[in-house]
């Protein structure tokens, strides 16, 4: 048998090490060595099994057998206790390519730099670090082969899986390729790349064929430009590739379910629970056997907040905001610790408080296309157990959580506006005001979506809010264009200050010669590739969010500011560029301040996309929100800060170059109405003297019921009068409803069947009523035609003179009786007391019915 160390690649070549780094398909590892964590390194020397050597093997089997012996003994040739858990930024590996570039860039004196090369790099576990070992292997090859590669076109993505075509560093290279900036691309290896050998394939075929570009895989020794043979070997590498990334899936899964049987940590774990250490051997990523273990400080908050919910009724929000104002509640592990909506709700649902564990619930499917994995749910688990010793709350309180959840769910789908929607384009707002103390965007919420809030706010209870007053959309858009429209007015020397800065910005452009364009063109890409770089690093605590955040932002605006200087230095028309005249504009200006005092008067035109563009432009597209005032009720207001350069603005649009004054107005704005009387407090009242209902008048206002009763309070003191009580009013309303009831809709029809002596059941029937509705349609009906409402004897009355009439024709009781909807007996009741009235004998009708009998027989 032979022994573990015979099998590793460095042992088939007896001549001493070979290159390192160097395999026909595995992945390369950290550091020197291979001995750190990371992917699979080859120190095999296979420079002379290259495609074009002469002593390549001769057949196909001997290479597959090579690469998986080669896979098999890499695997084992370093321990899992040798890991270095150092971790290197983007920023790190940006200054450690710089360094080696600087390096390397005294043998590209005497190279050819008028079409340069590019390297691409990459690596897939955080754990790794092997950028710089494999641009150090690029340049070497470049700089033996006279190949020129300058500093912005080296690209790389750090922690990104070759399974995913969406990468920064990826995407970056591609263009520059195929846009033909570079001749040559160079690569480490194949599986730099892909890991998919059609996409691999159509890369690569696309960039040599059609866009006639080289490629080079260093240390696979292929390259298109000096073999005819490249594309059969990369076709098996890239093969070769794909069922290495795939072959241990199943192995590593039943290792999964072993370790869920033990009841073992097979990945993230729910909040409540933590793992205790069992083992002293490490795997690959450092990290050791885990035995699941209730925490029971969390546990005990997952109690507590079962209780809320359940016992106590607390609203989701309510539970959320205590979890952030304690000092004591752990952490969520959702997000960047806060407690949110969606970590609340799932551990709501959580099965696993009730001891129910379940392993392989859903499965990882790749998107090519997309770039991303995507989680979708199997039919049933993998594996499922019940652990009773990790149970945290009762079945019978998990039950009732999830009946109040599904009882949330269908409360707030049937939910509904009332008064219709509010006619306020949100989209004109969105994006441009910020919480200055959370440096995070307001978004549309509040009541009936009337106003700005701010999201990171809401997570905590009000006096615990940066930003604890609502910012209502209307007002702060009629506010915004007033002091917009004003600044405008105020100024005198506006119009000879954009003249001024035109006048700079000409002689600006015109003094620009190739080097400054150039450097502006240099800058730019400098820009974009750091942006990128920042855009895919993930803060770990929140203090380093808010820092990541500003320091996009503020590379933004330094991009946008050279993309600007650029469009306008590339312009070949800059030389008969001709000032504005102090006419165009005063017209130019009238037009802005007009069409700000129609927004702030008349609300927003149908098309607001010209309007939010104005807007930003005045704003330069940021409003800081600052809390002032009292956090009792109606005490505290907004301001809103931002800085404002109308030279600029003014320059862009009628000179065509955006104007380069340094010089930018700070100006404040409170965004709460002023002391003046609202004017709908006065229509308000009119509506209700006239005897209209609060609804009412609220879909007249397009306001709440809210608003309503303030403006009435209010109207109410102006006119030294103390407000009716609301349900004292409603009861000396004629109409208290706010729509027609139906017993008003048909008490004409009611009314003309109850003078015909038709009972009160029998109209009931035809119209599907109650008896109580027909009552109350013929008191309606007699109270509307000034009559006296009758009552119930004198109905009883009405039908004993309808009986005698019918009596009287000579109709049977029994048809009497069904006519007035009541029994024979009491038809016969009421003819007696009649014929007594009148002073009448009653006929016997035992003797009339024998003689109608008698005449019949005969």
């Amino acid at each position: 048998m032979l022994h573990t160390r015979q099998l590793q690649p460095n042992c088939l070549k007896p001549n001493g090490l070979g290159k390192s780094g160097y395999c026909w398909s595995v992945p390369v590892v950290a550091g020197c060595g291979g001995s750190k964590q990371g992917q699979i390194r080859d120190k095999f020397d296979f420079a002379s099994l290259g495609p074009g050597d002469s002593n390549s093997p001769g057949s196909l089997s001997y290479l597959v057998l090579l690469g998986v012996l080669t896979m098999l003994s890499a695997a084992k040739a370093f321990s899992p206790n040798d890991i270095d858990d150092c971790e290197i930024t983007q920023s790190e590996t940006s200054a450690q390519i710089e360094a080696l570039w600087r390096e390397y860039s005294q043998q590209f004196s005497g190279v050819t730099r008028s079409v340069p090369a590019a390297i691409y790099a990459r690596y897939s576990s955080r754990y790794q670090n092997s950028i710089i070992d494999q641009v150090r292997t690029c340049l070497e090859f470049a700089s033996k082969n006279d190949i020129y590669v300058p500093l912005e076109h080296i690209y790389y993505d750090v922690a990104k899986t070759g399974r995913h075509g969406k990468r920064a560093g990826l995407q970056q290279m591609k263009d520059c390729l195929l846009s033909k900036q570079v001749e040559t691309l160079l690569v480490f290896a194949t599986n730099r790349l892909y890991r998919k050998s059609s996409e691999c394939m159509n890369f690569v075929e696309k960039a040599v064929k059609h866009k006639k570009r080289r490629v080079v895989f260093v240390m696979n020794g292929i390259d298109s430009k000096t073999d005819s043979k490249w594309k059969r070997f990369l076709l098996f590498l890239s093969v070769f590739d794909e069922f290495a990334s795939e072959m241990y899936v199943d192995h590593i899964r039943a290792s999964h379910m072993g370790k869920f049987d033990r009841r073992q940590v097979t990945g993230t774990l729910a909040y409540g629970y933590r793992g205790k250490r069992i083992s002293d051997i490490a795997n690959q990523k450092g990290k050791f056997d885990q035995e699941i273990i209730i925490d029971e400080p969390e546990a005990r908050w997952v109690s507590k907040i079962f209780e809320w919910f359940v016992v106590l009724k607390l609203s989701i929000n309510t539970i959320i905001q205590r979890l952030n104002d304690s000092p004591d509640v752990p952490e969520s592990r959702k997000g960047q610790g806060a407690w949110t909506r969606q970590a609340v709700t799932r551990l709501l649902k959580n099965r696993r408080y009730l001891g129910d564990w379940a392993y392989g619930v859903t499965e990882s499917m790749l998107m090519s296309e997309e770039g991303y994995v995507r989680q979708c749910e199997r039919d049933e688990p993998l594996r499922c157990q019940h652990f009773e010793e990790l149970r945290i709350v009762s079945d019978e309180l998990f039950q009732k959580a999830q009946v109040r959840l599904l009882e949330l769910k269908q409360r707030y789908q049937k939910r509904k506006n009332r008064i219709g929607a509010i006619d306020r384009p949100a989209q004109i707002l969105n994006g441009l005001f910020f919480c200055s103390d959370h440096d995070r965007s307001l978004i549309v919420g509040g009541s009936k979506s009337q106003y700005l809030i701010c999201p990171r706010c809401q997570l905590k209870s009000r006096e615990h809010r940066s930003l604890h007053s609502y910012l209502r959309r209307d007002l702060a858009l009629e506010l915004l264009c007033e002091k917009l429209a004003g600044l405008i007015q105020e100024d005198e020397q506006l119009v000879a200050r954009i003249v001024a800065v035109c006048q700079r910005s000409v002689e600006h452009y015109r003094n620009l010669d190739d080097s400054d364009i150039e450097n502006l063109k240099l800058r730019k890409k400098q820009l974009t590739r750091a942006l990128n770089l920042l855009l895919h690093e993930e803060p770990t605590s929140e203090s380093q969010a808010l820092d990541l955040e500003r320091i996009r932002r503020e590379k933004r605006e330094t991009l946008t500011d050279v993309e600007k200087q650029l469009a306008a230095a590339d312009d070949q028309n800059i030389s008969i560029l001709s000032i504005p005249s102090e006419d165009d504009i005063h017209k130019y200006l009238k037009q802005i301040e007009v069409t700000l005092l129609n927004v702030a008067k008349f609300g927003p035109p149908a098309e607001v996309d010209a309007l939010r563009e104005l807007l930003f432009q005045l704003t330069s597209g940021r409003i800081e929100v600052f809390q002032r005032g009292g956090r009792s009720k109606k005490e505290g207001w907004l301001e809103g800060r931002f800085t404002s350069s109308l030279e600029n603005c003014a320059s862009r649009e009628l000179f065509g170059r955006y104007g380069n004054n340094p010089e930018r107005t700070t100006l404040a704005v409170e965004f709460r109405k002023p002391s003046d009387v609202d004017p709908r407090v006065e229509l308000a009242w009119s509506m209700h003297q006239q005897g209209m209902l609060g609804k009412q008048i609220s879909e007249e206002l397009k306001c709440c019921k809210a608003t309503v009763s303030n403006l009435l309070k209010m109207a109410a003191d102006n006119a030294g009068e103390t407000l009716e009580d609301g349900r004292t009013r409603r009861a000396s309303l004629t109409n208290k409803q706010s729509k027609v009831p139906a017993y008003q809709k048909i008490a004409d029809e009611v009314a003309e069947d109850f003078k015909q002596g038709v009972s009160l059941a029998r109209i009931a029937e035809k119209f599907d009523c109650s008896s109580p509705t027909v009552k109350k349609a013929i008191d309606f009906w007699f109270q509307s035609s000034d009559l006296p409402v009758p009552t119930t004897a004198d109905h009883r009355k009405q039908m004993k003179q309808k009986a005698f009439e019918w009596d009287q024709s000579g109709m049977p009781l029994k048809t009497i009786a069904e006519k007035c909807d009541v029994s024979d007996v009491q038809i016969r009741a009421w003819l007696n007391e009649v014929y007594t009235e009148r002073g009448v004998k009653a006929p016997d009708r035992r003797k009339t019915l024998h003689l109608n009998n008698s005449g019949q027989s005969q």
